[in-house]
């Protein structure tokens, strides 16, 4: 994979936590998921996918058939169908599922600093609550 930057996106109701990589030569973002050896995942153009359109594709009832993901085992690297139905992130992605994109920006500042000049972005198809 081309150099890029990495992020965190967390799916806070299972404490399970997925990766994004910038891949900067088609400025995107796309799903990377190590605990399950998942570098990306692909849509039939080839275009790599990010972790809400992958949520998108889940809630659609879609099964992503037709994607393919790029593995990562110990010896080799290999791609091959993804099933969403089949594979364990399809468990994390649900209605009441919320996503914690965290700032990586002004590390430098004292962290209650940080949370103010950059916060955290959260995805959520809950209704936002009032105060």
């Amino acid at each position: 994979m081309a150099g890029g930057q990495f992020g965190q996106a967390e799916a806070s109701l299972s404490g399970h936590a997925f990766a994004e990589t910038y891949l900067e030569e088609k400025g995107i973002w796309t799903f990377t998921d190590p605990t399950s050896g998942i570098i990306r995942v692909e849509a039939p153009s080839g275009t790599p996918l990010n972790t809400i359109q992958l949520f998108f594709l889940a809630m659609s009832g879609s099964k992503g058939q037709d994607l393919r993901q790029t593995c990562a085992s110990e010896n080799a690297v290999s791609s091959n169908p993804f099933d969403l139905e089949a594979n364990s992130i399809g468990h994390y992605f649900r209605r009441d599922t919320i996503f914690s994109f965290p700032s990586f920006k002004h590390l430098w500042l004292p962290e209650k600093y940080r949370r103010l000049a950059s916060p955290d972005l959260t995805f959520s198809l809950q209704p936002r609550k009032s105060s």
